[in-house]
């Protein structure tokens, strides 16, 4: 097996996978068919350093795929943030800033010894009947993550501008984190990825196996 094809097709599918990521970050979309051109500098790269046989074109084919896997996971990546900072700008609304800021004062104005159960229900932080019915689960993340939302709120005096773009920014630091990419790839598979995906894979292993060339 030429180790030298095989490096240069590797390196072909690492520049592939960093243009499909490059041009979803750019662009905000992905380009399905730059599939197609990884299999092409898959195969390019491979065939520079004379790869030649079915063995070599299976290796190209398996890096094309392995690339354009790495491409749309990096896709995902880069597009993910500017999604959700489009969704938060649509919920953060002046008037969802607005009821925040009227909960965080009458959350100030509770008495040490008070239920916070109770100020939960008042104000819409859970959908239980009554105090006693408010799960352990909702007041630990009430207490956790929402109650200092309020006294930093009531303490900053944060205007509207400035809430709403820490709250986007936390938004796209949670769900980032806690983004399964792999599983978002696969969910979005669609007949024309498969198409290219398909055509890319196909063209990596003519050029690799020297088909191409033969034909030529």
């Amino acid at each position: 097996m030429n180790g030298r094809a095989i490096i240069g097709g590797a390196a072909g599918g690492v520049a592939g996978a960093l243009i499909w990521g490059a041009v979803s970050a750019l662009t905000n979309y992905e380009v399905g068919y730059i599939a197609w051109g990884i299999g092409v500098l898959v195969g390019g790269g491979a065939a520079l350093f004379e790869a030649r046989g079915a063995g070599m074109g299976a290796v190209c084919a398996i890096l094309a795929l392995v690339s354009m896997l790495v491409g749309k996971m990096a896709a995902v990546e880069f597009s993910a943030p500017q999604a959700i900072r489009e969704v938060a700008a649509a919920e953060l609304s002046q008037q969802v800033y607005d009821e925040m800021c009227e909960d965080a004062e009458a959350f100030a104005q509770l008495p040490p010894d008070a239920d916070v159960r109770e100020f939960m229900l008042e104000h819409d932080f859970s959908e239980a009947s009554r105090a006693s019915e408010v799960p352990v689960s909702e007041v630990k993340d009430f207490l956790e993550f929402t109650a200092p939302d309020l006294r930093r709120v009531h303490e900053a005096r944060l205007d509207y501008s400035t809430w709403r773009d820490e709250q986007t920014e936390r938004a796209v630091d949670v769900l980032t984190s806690q983004m399964p990419v792999f599983e978002i790839v696969v969910d979005e598979l669609g007949p024309m990825d498969i198409i290219f995906a398909l055509l890319g894979v196909g063209t990596a292993y003519r050029i690799g196996s020297g088909r191409e060339r033969a034909a030529a």
